[in-house]
């Protein structure tokens, strides 16, 4: 995680078996947690894109590149959100001409 996130520490109790089924290191499991909850409140609106990337333990980019592999949406805006900034951008337009 980016050393300007302050954390805190959460337990999570998981059966042996299943660590040992998932043949993971508990570091790994611990990132991908992360990772899951990263993307979890990013798509949920609750965390930036930018803030789901430190939590992921990415960068942006690699993120974003993460996300798309997931087949996870990089930009959460709605076509009308879209069409307004299209108005929004047209309106400046015509202002500064």
């Amino acid at each position: 995680m980016a050393l300007g996130m302050q954390n805190k520490a959460i337990t999570i109790n998981l059966p042996s078996e299943i660590v040992d089924l998932v043949d993971d290191s508990i570091n790994d499991i611990q990132h991908e947690i992360n990772r899951y909850f990263a993307i979890k409140y990013y798509i949920q609106s609750k965390i930036t894109i930018g803030k789901a990337a430190e939590l992921a333990g990415m960068d942006k980019v690699n993120f974003e590149i993460y996300l798309s592999k997931n087949k996870i949406p990089i930009s959460l805006l709605s076509y009308d959100d879209i069409q307004n900034d299209l108005k929004k951008i047209s309106a400046l337009k015509k202002v500064k001409q």
